[in-house]
């Protein structure tokens, strides 16, 4: 595949279109357009993107009444020549302006706008065409820039597979965000250990319930808030229920930095990873102090007396 310098030329200048996260696939393609268009002698040049129901939008393209043809939408389901070039992923010349695509587009369009040869290319993004790249010109040019539009045609692929890339890092960088805005502020204490048990991470909720700050929590085992109240039995069943059902839930007292025993509603969950191998244990419990001692007044109030405070017979 040779090139002349004015090809080479073109191609640098569209490869030098800068690209961020934020960028836009139509300004990608209205770029790559003006810069083939201004690089080389051809009637016209356009681009489009399909989206989910098959439909083809025209946001790039410049030349002769490139105002009234582009944002025009072309269903590829009544253009025979378009849905297949879109199954094949190949280039495709149509060389008559009686062709299907051809009076699609330039059906209401002036007489003296309508272009014989059109020289269309697919863009691709893991073997599945997301879009078009089209020059309109004189038959002998086409044959002349036939390698240059479909390397451009490579390039744009390229550019909206790293797009894609970069929505989908920014994506997850978002929900990472938000997910650690919900981890610090929650009123649930939040704790994560790795599989020797030693905690990796704890939220702010842990540190005031427990008294024991992030610092000192970091790398000791949760037995460092054991009450002493459950004995090995407990404890026993409860990793059993972990390890076999992935989750243990229920009722348990801990111990305060300060010595306080309180009780808490804890559940233990382990996370698993791509593979379905348990990497890391999570656990999120809330203080039930408040609810045990209004607990306790109640069946104080219903099996002593008032007056005396003495049991009721």
């Amino acid at each position: 595949m040779g090139l002349d310098l004015e090809s080479v030329a073109v191609l640098t200048d569209i490869q030098d279109i800068p690209i961020f996260a934020e960028t836009e696939g139509s300004f990608v393609l209205e770029k790559i357009c003006q810069k083939l268009f201004s690089g080389l002698t051809l009637d016209a040049v356009w681009a489009g993107l399909f989206d989910d129901n098959k439909q083809l939008t025209i946001s790039g393209i410049i030349g002769e009444s490139a105002e009234r043809i582009k944002d025009v939408v072309l269903d590829i389901l009544h253009i025979p020549s378009l849905n297949q070039f879109t199954t094949s992923l190949s280039p495709i010349r149509l060389a008559t302006e009686n062709n299907d695509l051809h009076q699609y587009i330039f059906n209401f369009c002036p007489i003296w706008t309508h272009t014989p040869h059109m020289d269309i290319h697919p863009l691709v993004v893991g073997n599945k065409c997301i879009g078009v790249l089209a020059i309109s010109a004189a038959q002998s040019l086409i044959n002349e820039y036939r390698d240059m539009v479909q390397l451009c045609a490579k390039h744009a692929s390229f550019v909206f597979s790293t797009l894609g890339i970069l929505a989908n890092q920014n994506r997850t960088q978002s929900e990472l965000r938000m997910a650690a805005a919900v981890f610090d502020n929650s009123q649930e204490g939040i704790f994560i250990t790795d599989l020797r048990g030693a905690i990796i991470s704890v939220n702010k909720a842990v540190t005031y319930i427990t008294g024991f700050s992030q610092t000192e929590l970091i790398g000791q085992n949760p037995r460092l808030l054991k009450s002493g109240r459950h004995g090995h039995d407990f404890y026993e069943a409860l990793w059993n229920a972990v390890k076999k059902n992935g989750q243990w839930k229920g009722e348990i007292w801990n111990k305060r930095k300060n010595g306080e025993v309180f009780p808490e509603w804890l559940s233990i969950s382990a996370i698993r990873n791509e593979e379905g191998l348990v990497e890391k244990y999570v656990g999120i419990f809330i203080d039930i102090s408040k609810q045990k001692e209004a607990e306790r007044q109640l069946h104080h109030l219903a099996y002593y007396d008032k007056l005396s405070d003495l049991p009721n017979e």
